[in-house]
Formats: C-alpha cells, structure tokens, sequence
C-alpha cells in the first residue's frame, strides 16, 4: 500500500475497503467483497472506525492480532476523472 501512496494511487481522502476477519458480517456473509472501509488521512495515517474512530498507521493495518492479520486492504475507491 505504501508504494500506491508514492504513486499517488491513493491520495489523502481516499477510501479503502477493507476485510475484517473476525467481523460477524464477514462470518454471516462470507462472499461480501469487503466488511469495512478506511480513510487515508495522509502522512502514512488511516482513519477507521472498527471499535471507534481511531487514527491507525500502515503497520497497524498489516500487523498481526494473535498471530494472523486482521485487516485485508482490498479495494480502492476513487473519483471518476
């Protein structure tokens, strides 16, 4: 995800969805693309509201709860140009 930041991919504003996998929506529908979105706030800085709004980093999306990852950047959306 860094490098879609280097890019440009993904600017300040954008949204990403994302899936969670311990999410009870992901358990009763495992077929949904994606259960969450996040904001990318700039500086390397996400927003979500998973347990309440909180300011999370790159390194919290892709790190481990318990041995497995909990957050799976899945799908960028942006403006049509």
């Amino acid at each position: 995800m860094a490098s879609s930041i280097k890019a440009g991919t993904i600017s300040p504003g954008t949204v990403i969805g994302t899936r969670y996998t311990d999410s009870q929506i992901q358990r009763d529908n495992p077929r949904l693309e994606f259960t969450h979105v996040i904001l990318y706030a700039g500086n390397g800085e996400f927003w979500h509201n998973l347990h309440g709004l909180k300011k999370i980093s790159i390194g919290e999306i892709y790190s481990s709860k318990d041995g497995k990852r909990t957050l799976y950047p899945l799908v960028v959306f942006a403006p049509k140009k």
